[in-house]
């Protein structure tokens, strides 16, 4: 549906032969034009012709199914068992590190439940917080915000975390595409999208970590707004280290 039918548009025309002889052109600049093929029948066979031009779609989907490939990401993780509050929420919150892909059919692990949203880092380094979300039903779009940071020696402010979601998109397996899969590829810097039933999303908050910042746990909310189901304040746990780390 979206290659072959975009690229394969039939135009359909009727046309008066008034002399007994069809004649039929093509006019245009180098390869620009191209004519696939032409098909002609009389309109005493309209229903024989429409059924010849259904089969021939179905053909180039046949070939074009057995000459692309799509392999899929086999799914990870644990059995869902949301209880009722979470079911009344209609999402499934939970963290994960961050080097850890999570795939859009991917479920959370049973020791990510219940964790608050936690990362650490140094002074001056760019660390992201990631937020994963497992929709058990039509959320729409899904905007998650960040407060301050507050801790023993001071506040991260909310303004030095950029907010952020990752995006799911083709990859091809081999040069001429066709064979491909779907992956989290690109960092889109945006704090919201729409989020369908069973499509897990990951959102990264990436603290720029104050050159001054005292060591200690700094602590705030990640807040889960959706258009549909109910709003959630996860707990953010952002542990500063003594030192510095080397510059680039």
């Amino acid at each position: 549906d979206v290659y072959q039918k975009r690229i394969f548009r039939e135009k359909v025309f009727d046309v008066d032969v008034q002399d007994g002889q069809l004649n039929v052109d093509f006019e245009g600049p180098d390869f620009t034009c191209a004519v696939s093929s032409f098909v002609a029948f009389p309109l005493t066979k309209a229903a024989e012709g429409e059924k010849f031009l259904k089969y021939v779609e179905g053909r180039r989907r046949f070939h074009f199914d057995n000459n692309s490939k799509r392999v899929l990401h086999r799914p990870t993780g644990d059995p869902l068992a949301p209880t009722d509050a979470v079911r009344r929420r209609g999402y499934i919150a939970f963290p994960r590190e961050f080097m850890r892909e999570l795939y859009y059919n991917d479920t959370p692990l049973a020791a990510e439940l219940g964790r608050p949203l936690a990362a650490h880092a140094f002074a001056g380094e760019i660390e992201p917080v990631s937020v994963c979300l497992l929709p058990l039903e039509d959320l729409g779009k899904v905007t998650v915000t960040v407060s301050d940071l507050v801790g023993p020696g001071g506040t991260i402010p909310a303004r030095a975390i950029s907010t952020s979601y990752l995006s799911y998109r083709l990859l091809r397996s081999n040069l001429d595409g066709t064979v491909h899969t779907i992956v989290p590829r690109v960092l889109m810097p945006i704090n919201s999208v729409n989020m369908p039933k069973g499509i897990a999303r990951r959102f990264l908050l990436t603290v720029h970590t104050p050159a001054d910042a005292r060591p200690g746990v700094y602590k705030g909310i990640a807040k889960v707004q959706p258009e549909k189901g109910q709003t959630a304040d996860l707990p953010v746990e952002f542990t500063g280290h003594w030192g510095t780390l080397d510059p680039l």
